[in-house]
């Protein structure tokens, strides 16, 4: 059995659906209610039904980046709420903080352009393939940067403020020069370059990168093929010629 149930809060209607039924475990009859949405105008018509989580979890994602995009010097919890046109206490239900809400930003865009070590295989074939490995992983670093330039200055903006955030990107920069050190120390394993030190490589050319995406966000400097090129070479100089 269910019926609908309209509450007066504050001068304002809300609508719940209730539904009637006995639990099976105590044997007890029970009520069940779930919010509808909110009675608009005198007429009492029903607002549109809230939003189902996942739905509500995106808006507040694309709300976030949103943010970051314009550069807005306030990302907080009650902007983001608002951006994405919800209470600000429904930002809670869906993440702890506002350095949760960033982190989902960055794991919606990983998962978006695939596994970001793409092309540091271990098991390698030749030099060649070594080198065309590198070279691609150098280009989905700056991939980001090239297309999505306003979105990344935002979030490296707020980092500087933000330990929390610090922290986390901290712990992202450990695990790429760690996965870059175990495919430099398979690369030089097999003979298809003489690194005698892979993990000081690996800072090297993780600081590259780095450096390049720092010099472009707050330089204004654009990411174009020749700049790519450049990075590629670079990485091939440092790897594949080191003397």
């Amino acid at each position: 059995m269910a019926y609908t149930v309209a509450k007066t809060i504050k001068g304002r209607t809300y609508l719940y659906r209730v539904e009637r039924g006995r639990d099976p475990q105590t044997g007890k009859v029970r009520n069940r209610w779930t919010y509808l949405g909110r009675a608009a105008g005198a007429g009492g018509e029903a607002a549109p039904p809230r939003p189902a989580r996942g739905e509500t979890r995106r808006r507040l994602i694309d709300a976030t980046e949103r943010l970051l995009e314009r550069d807005d010097a306030s990302v907080t919890p009650s902007t983001i709420a608002t951006e994405a046109g919800v209470a600000h206490g429904t930002f809670y239900r869906h993440f702890r903080d506002r350095t949760q809400a960033l982190e989902a930003v960055v794991a919606r865009l990983r998962e978006s352009r695939g596994a970001t070590d793409e092309g540091l295989d271990d098991e390698v074939a030749s030099p060649a393939a070594a080198r065309a490995g590198l070279r691609a992983w150098m280009l989905r670093k700056l991939a980001l940067v090239r297309e999505r330039p306003e979105l990344v200055r935002g979030f490296y903006r707020l980092v500087a403020g933000d330990p929390k955030l610090a922290a986390f990107r901290e712990e992202r920069r450990t695990q790429v020069l760690a996965r870059v050190q175990a495919h430099l120390y398979a690369v030089s394993k097999r003979g298809y370059a003489k690194i005698d030190d892979p993990a000081a490589t690996a800072r090297i050319l993780y600081t590259l990168y780095d450096g390049m995406y720092r010099q472009r966000l707050f330089d204004g400097i654009a990411v174009d093929d020749t700049s790519i090129r450049a990075a590629a070479e670079a990485v091939e100089r440092i790897v594949f010629f080191p003397h």
